[in-house]
């Protein structure tokens, strides 16, 4: 019975909280209620289940880089498609703050898709794949984003080549992360 056993895990790792098992058993909590469509409590067990181990390894103690790879990952991937949904758009103000958000939420996505190759599993490959696509989606948004609709045609066209420019440069970095993945 897996509701049973959703149980069971909970309790084993209140109990046992330094027992290199709950990591297991945070991630297999993780994996029911994904099952079960629970998006929120499968992520908060995902979380638990990377914190146990780095509590474990700062502790001395045997961690489980397998199962905190694979609740990264999973965390990453939700946490990667909201960082896609932001857009650039106006008026001005609103733009400049999704841009800014959304260059916070790529150097925090970055910074944890180290962590996911830091595990060295086979989930940090697809680790430094996303980290290329980071780059590629700000240069997306970048290059899609929404010019204010200046009364001089010369100042449209001058905002439209800076943000191509910034685009390509935006792009190159991609390819550049892309290509230190190899």
């Amino acid at each position: 019975n897996v509701d049973k056993a959703n149980e069971i895990y909970q309790r084993f790792s209140a109990r046992f909280p330094n027992n290199p098992r709950t990591i297991q058993a945070n991630y297999e909590r993780g994996k029911y209620f994904l099952e079960h469509g629970d998006l929120v409590q499968a992520s908060r067990e995902f979380s638990r289940t990377v914190t146990a181990h780095d509590r474990m390894v700062g502790r001395g103690l045997p961690g489980s880089p397998k199962y905190a790879s694979q609740a990264l990952a999973q965390v990453l991937e939700w946490e990667h498609a909201k960082y896609d949904e932001i857009q650039f758009k106006l008026p001005t103000s609103s733009l400049n703050a999704s841009e800014a958000e959304k260059i916070a939420k790529r150097n925090d996505l970055n910074e944890k898709y180290q962590k996911l190759l830091s595990f060295g599993q086979k989930e940090g490959y697809i680790g430094f794949y996303r980290m290329g696509l980071l780059d590629d989606e700000l240069a997306r948004a970048t290059y899609e984003q929404e010019v204010p609709d200046y009364n001089q045609q010369d100042r449209r066209l001058q905002a439209t080549t800076e943000i191509v420019n910034k685009s390509i440069i935006l792009t190159s970095v991609a390819s550049s992360t892309y290509e230190s993945g190899i």
